[in-house]
């Protein structure tokens, strides 16, 4: 079980694929309303949520050249249907997995899996999801909800479904639970909507809290992408389907050379 200030096992590298997104960053990968992204490290491998559509999670996963086979874990941020609804097309396709979701939400995954096989990992408190990646523990807001940790030597890596709770209390609870910089925050910010003054304030409490990239996806909104941009200047990152960012190219430091961490 993790405990706040812990030093946990961290990973080397790590690759984060977007697999399903709203905005788009290859041309041949689709697009649609839901969120998933593979998360990748020298020995682990995750998938983090699972889109809204089977076919569309399995056709962009082949595109993308990534076997469902390989993977054995699952990570469900929270159980809105463009989290979920690939997960029992994809547990199909796996053979099978664990799958780690918000205690709260177990009912609702489990239902949306069906007969499919797999085994159910509730998730309530901060634990370890598998060596180097952790669940913060389930977040309360107007939809629960928890974010992974990936942990590097150089600092952390935090990836958000839809960040219900808020994104600054998610990071927040990073921050408790890890020490060193957020490295990057990426995934859905949930601030579609949200007037300027506060998605402003958002991004400037991430910046005060010693986040160094930003990757707003999904439910974030054009307007909060936009500020984000602004405010973060040549470390915000553009992401969308099919873009892979390497922890390698990441820095701990405002001294980059360009903002592009993307592989292709």
């Amino acid at each position: 079980m993790m405990s706040p200030g812990r030093s946990l096992d961290s990973v080397t590298d790590v690759e984060i694929t977007i697999i399903c997104d709203n905005f788009v960053h290859r041309q041949e990968i689709p697009a649609g309303w839901c969120f998933s992204c593979l998360v990748r490290s020298p020995s682990q491998t995750v998938l983090f949520d699972t889109g809204s559509d089977g076919q569309m999670l399995l056709e962009n996963m082949r595109l993308l050249d990534i076997n469902p086979r390989d993977i054995h874990t699952v990570f469900i941020s929270h159980h809105h249907w463009d989290h979920t609804g690939g997960l029992a097309a994809f547990l199909n396709a796996a053979g099978g997995a664990d799958v780690w979701m918000p205690a709260s939400s177990q009912q609702l995954v489990e239902r949306t899996a069906g007969q499919s096989a797999f085994t159910p990992r509730p998730v309530s408190k901060a634990l370890d999801v598998v060596p180097g990646i952790s669940s913060t523990g389930e977040i309360p807001g107007p939809v629960p909800e928890h974010a992974m940790i990936v942990s590097l030597p150089t600092g952390q890596i935090v990836v958000t479904g839809c960040a219900h709770p808020g994104i600054v209390k998610i990071v927040e609870y990073a921050r408790r639970l890890r020490s060193g910089p957020i490295l990057l925050a990426i995934g859905g910010f949930h601030l579609g909507g949200h007037s300027v003054q506060s998605i402003t304030a958002a991004a400037d409490r991430l910046l005060a809290m010693d986040v160094v990239y930003a990757a707003p996806t999904h439910c974030s909104g054009e307007t909060a992408r936009r500020i984000f941009a602004e405010r973060f200047g040549r470390r915000f990152i553009a992401a969308g389907t099919g873009m892979i960012i390497r922890a390698s190219q990441l820095t701990a430091t405002d001294d980059q050379s360009d903002g592009d961490v993307s592989a292709r």
